[in-house]
């Protein structure tokens, strides 16, 4: 059966073709009009999503420095469909390198320009690599099983044979990173080198600090601690915006305080304000 309506346009730097046939069912659009709402809807999406358009949606979200921004379900559609992406190709996708590819000299639209041959272009382009997520990776590390572990039996530090064996192991994995990363022949690093290579660099040189949380149990492995603790300040002022007295900021201060260290000697919230308005106020214990 030939196709009904078969138009072509172009957007988003391509050519978009719409090929509808008749309405399987009585009382739906004509194909000329239903293929006129699906261009629409093809244009709209171009236009809100560009990164070349100063007044798209996209755009104003890169520019926007503020930790929170409204968003329009198209755009965050778009965003999630990038995460997906990342997580599924492994990093391969990465959908938050606008600065990486703008410093490389992809600021404006290519569209209309003469491409380049394909088979020129696939040998001049470097090797695909994958985003290195380190944080996730080094956090389910056996290193760090081994220093939860230890820490949720009472122990005090990781015996030396196993210390040893995951430090020698955090030194061929930093080492290979450098030699992942060797000095370009005859130019400077790209930005997308640069990250790869300071990054291997770092770990080797902060090797005492990156792995503290191994040698010396007392130290977590993550920050997570204190984000906790500031998280109701944090929902709070999403919420209100603000407080309204300095006496209202320091008696909240005061109340999440007092609960985040209850909890970090694992005393619950609850039993805690029932004992404080008991007359029996819960207080840490005293260490040395």
């Amino acid at each position: 059966m030939s196709p009904v309506h078969d138009t072509t346009f172009h957007s988003m730097g391509s050519d978009v073709r719409l090929i509808i046939e008749q309405p399987l069912l009585p009382g739906l659009e004509r194909p000329a009009v239903a293929a006129e709402r699906e261009r629409g809807y093809v244009e709209d999406f171009a236009a809100r999503l560009s990164r070349f358009r100063p007044d798209s949606e996209l755009c104003a979200l890169n520019a926007d420095p503020a930790h929170e921004v409204r968003a329009s379900l198209l755009l965050r559609t778009a965003v999630a469909a990038g995460v997906w992406a990342a997580d599924r190709s492994g990093g391969l996708v990465d959908p938050t390198l606008v600065g990486e590819i703008e410093a490389i000299g992809y600021q404006d639209s290519q569209d209309g320009c003469t491409p380049a041959p394909l088979a020129d272009a696939l040998a001049a382009a470097p090797p695909p690599r994958p985003a290195i997520r380190l944080l996730a990776a080094w956090g389910n590390s056996p290193m760090n099983t081994a220093a939860h572990d230890a820490r949720a039996k009472g122990k005090a530090h990781l015996s030396r044979r196993m210390l040893t064996g995951f430090l020698s192991r955090y030194d061929t994995l930093t080492a290979a990173g450098l030699s992942a990363n060797p000095t370009p022949i005859g130019r400077d690093r790209d930005s997308i080198e640069k990250d790869g290579y300071n990054l291997a660099a770092a770990l080797t040189k902060l090797r005492a600090e990156a792995t503290r949380f191994a040698t010396d149990l007392a130290v977590p492995f993550s920050n997570n601690e204190a984000e906790r603790a500031l998280r109701m300040a944090k929902l709070h002022k999403k919420i209100s915006g603000c407080f309204q007295s300095d006496e209202g900021a320091r008696s909240f201060a005061t109340i999440r305080s007092y609960l985040a260290t209850a909890r970090k000697h694992n005393v619950g919230a609850l039993d805690v304000l029932a004992q404080l308005f008991s007359g029996d106020a819960w207080m840490p214990p005293i260490t040395n």
